[in-house]
């Protein structure tokens, strides 16, 4: 319950059972109508206890919460924050949310959204963004990258970075740092953006870069000049049960998100229009209209079988002043649920058309404020103050190879004259951009790469300028250079995922994976599976330990081991033999994580070894895999693995069949070259598996590779001999991911704990590892000025 200034006790209108206040509302009783819910077909009645029903959950939830809540933040002077379920698309918002998302922003002081997966919904921050820009808001928020897997790598975080950004993205919640890895938690959505990344000392590369680009897209005021009226209310009305009416929806679903994704696409920007607000953000209408802090001199109504009386109002005043109103799809025949001839009046003397994006483009082609003729699919934010513009321009579209270092080229033509400076968001410098300013027009002419993103500056002149295209003005030559070897981070691992285990000194089983001997012994005495749904340790009172269970691991080497660690969760609660001999159990240190603790090793023998581990058990027990570390090598092949020496050398290409397959920390591959004069040296690693890769020339850091074109330049290098360094920064997939699922990159893989327990066709004995490292030779090029 609420305090300060509320009454918890009191009876709030939203507080009374859901029938007394529908009854209050429309005059009827719900439970009369409930057939009505979930039947197609009954009748224009049907429509309207859809409507009533849906619009009524909503404002519930919004009275409820939204606006209760958010109140009480307003006058404390704390701004509400967070996402709702249910912004992915209107299906799941009308199922999870009751109805209409944008509702719920107005008393958000940030209002957020929740970008899970690598997916592209340009809809989900379209929606807030909207809101955000009508009422004047601050920013606005999102979490994202969750559920993406330890091997989403820097590219992956800086294209989903830079297309929300571009849709009003100013503050960001990476998901996620973990506090521990200890059982469950190293399943808790990975990856950690903390120490247990063994890149996360370089995410300030991409931080940076957004850091700057909020900065430059928070000042002055958005530009547009199209809204496109939300068609969720309609959307209620063909909503009932899933056998009735998937079809319908899921194609309505696929229309108001290709809408949005053409409209961007062909450099049209603009906002949504929620029915549920425009009273509250149209004060009197006119043209442009008024909504809030935007002005829109052209109204788009697509697929909207409904529309509120309230709207149909100001759209008729819009019209009657010069608006250009343009009716798309389906058209209105029903005000608030209930057929209404004003509704269907309200498309006389307006532009009606089929559901076509290219024929919306025609009729929207004066209102566009920046075209684009570009190679590559982009799309554009702007902003303006008194002195002139900033333009974000971003990909909507994936690389289809991550290792391309295609150029692409675009021009950029903008009504009035600007001087246009291009500011390079990844190293902060600001550099010139070739433009032509004449005839009241700008032309910006550009190349990018995939996954560039371009911010502009616009800055106004009075007369015509231009700066021209510059010829190549340089020849590069490829240098030969010399291995040295490499240097990993870390110390090598083998996963110990694999045993044998003995419950209360049963007879040991099979050799079986450790997850499943987890949800065998859970099942064997009836206590909760881990599977779905972990209760925090915290929350859990405590339970008592009072089973025995051993598990073995095998390990086969065909070297003596010597300096070996184990790493291990608990030790302290565990009693551990090597070779039936009992070991000391206290930690000397850590691997990855502080919880997994490190227990020296006795020489392990070549042939066949065996750890026994003997712990407690009970419900809060975490039984998990355990690691071997030491200077040695690995060799997997299917489901069995064997240790052997550590290899001398390192070629380039996935380390996984070069003795390394479980290795997931940092690399760094040496080579000598040899220069006989002084010049610039360009290099170039086009084709890694990892987060990012870095070169430092004679142990001075030269900078970190990306995206493409994936090279870095060294300024006045010396002529003599020299070294690189080529650092490869890893990810814990190969170590920590769900090593037996067969399918890890299926769309939209929900990479929580159920992942890492697969079943049927999505499990494998076998490890499915990736590929890590640097894959192709590095390239390093002498530049010499034509």
């Amino acid at each position: 319950p609420l305090k300060n200034g509320f009454d918890s006790e009191a009876k709030l209108p939203w507080s009374i059972d859901f029938d007394l206040t529908y009854q209050n509302a429309f005059g009827e009783d719900i439970t009369d109508r409930l057939p009505e819910l979930f039947f197609c077909g009954v009748g224009e009645e049907n429509y309207k206890t859809l409507y009533n029903y849906h619009k009524h959950i909503t404002d519930r939830f919004a009275r409820a919460f939204c606006d209760n809540v958010g109140a009480w933040c307003e006058e404390n002077g704390i701004d509400l924050t967070g996402h709702y379920i249910g912004e992915d698309d209107m299906q799941i918002m009308t199922l999870r949310l009751g109805g209409d998302v944008m509702r719920m922003y107005k008393h958000m002081g940030l209002p957020g959204i929740d970008m899970l997966f690598d997916d592209i919904l340009f809809t989900v921050p379209r929606q807030c963004q909207s809101v955000v820009r009508q009422y004047g808001k601050r920013g606005m928020l999102s979490e994202l990258y969750g559920v993406t897997g330890w091997d989403f790598d820097f590219r992956g975080h800086k294209f989903q970075g830079d297309w929300q950004a571009c849709l009003g993205v100013t503050h960001r919640v990476p998901h996620l740092a973990w506090q521990t890895m200890k059982g469950e938690g190293k399943r808790d959505y990975p990856a950690s953006i903390f120490y247990q990344a063994p890149w996360h000392k370089e995410y300030k590369t991409i931080e940076n870069h957004y850091a700057r680009v909020a900065a430059a897209m928070s000042k002055g005021d958005p530009l547009t000049e199209i809204a496109v009226i939300h068609p969720i209310e309609s959307f209620w009305m063909r909503h009932t049960s899933k056998r009735e009416s998937e079809g319908v929806c899921r194609e309505l679903d696929n229309r108001f998100s290709a809408l949005c994704t053409a409209l961007l696409e062909n450099g049209l920007d603009f906002d949504y229009i929620s029915e549920a607000l425009l009273p509250d953000l149209v004060r009197e209408a006119d043209i442009p209209l008024k909504v809030g802090k935007m002005s829109y001199k052209a109204i788009v109504v697509c697929d909207c079988l409904t529309l509120r009386k309230s709207t149909v109002d100001i759209l008729e005043k819009f019209k009657s002043a010069g608006g250009k109103l343009i009716f798309m799809g389906e058209t209105p025949k029903m005000c608030d649920g209930i057929r209404a001839k004003e509704a269907e009046r309200i498309t006389d003397g307006s532009a009606v058309i089929d559901f076509s994006p290219t024929k919306l483009f025609e009729l929207l082609e004066e209102n566009r404020k920046v075209k684009i003729d570009s190679e590559a699919s982009l799309m554009c934010t702007q902003r303006e103050d008194e002195s002139g513009r900033w333009l974000f321009f971003v990909h909507t579209k994936k690389p289809v190879s991550p290792s391309s270092t295609k150029k692409q080229s675009a021009v950029f033509t903008l009504d009035g004259l600007f001087v246009p400076t291009l500011y390079d968001t990844m190293s902060g410098e600001k550099l010139e951009i070739p433009y032509e300013a004449k005839d009241g027009k700008t032309k910006i002419f550009a190349e990018l790469y995939e996954l560039d993103s371009l911010l502009i500056r616009l800055d106004k002149t009075e007369s015509e300028s231009s700066l021209p295209r510059k010829a190549e003005s340089a020849a590069t030559a490829e240098i030969e250079t010399q291995s040295l070897g490499f240097e990993l981070e870390e110390q090598n691992v083998l996963l110990l995922d694999m045993a044998r285990y003995s419950l209360n000194g049963s007879e040991w089983s099979e050799l079986e994976e450790i997850m499943r001997i987890d949800e065998r012994v859970r099942k064997t005495l009836g206590l909760a599976s881990r599977r779905i749904k972990t209760v925090q340790p915290w929350y859990v009172s405590d339970y008592p330990e009072d089973n025995e269970l051993k598990v073995r691991f095998p390990i086969t080497s065909e070297i003596e081991i010597f300096g070996a660690l184990l790493a291990i969760e608990r030790p302290d609660r565990c009693k551990i033999k090597v070779n039936g001999k009992k070991i000391s159990n206290k930690p000397i240190g850590y691997y990855v994580d502080k919880e997994i603790k490190t227990i020296a090793l006795p020489s392990l023998n070549a042939g066949e070894n065996e750890i026994e581990i003997a712990m407690p058990f009970g419900l809060r027990t975490d039984l998990e895999a355990c690691y071997l570390i030491g200077n040695f090598g690995v060799v997997q092949e299917g489901a069995q693995t064997r240790v052997t020496k550590m290899p001398k050398t390192l070629s380039f290409g996935s380390i996984t069949s070069r003795g390394l397959p479980f290795y997931s920390g940092n690399i760094s591959y040496f080579e000598k070259f040899s220069l006989d004069e002084k010049a610039d040296i360009e290099f170039e690693i086009s084709d890694y598996f990892g987060a990012l890769a870095g070169v430092k020339l004679d142990g001075k850091d030269i900078g970190r590779i990306i995206t493409p074109p994936f090279r870095l330049t060294a300024k006045d290098v010396c002529a003599g001999e020299h070294t690189v360094e080529y650092v490869l920064f890893g990810n814990r997939h190969n170590t920590f991911s769900a090593l037996h699922h067969t399918n890890p990159d299926k769309k939209r893989c929900y990479k929580g704990p159920v992942f890492w327990r697969s079943s049927g066709e999505e499990w494998s004995y076998e490890y499915i590892l990736k590929p890590m490292g640097i894959l192709k030779k590095p390239t390093i090029r002498k530049i010499t000025k034509k």
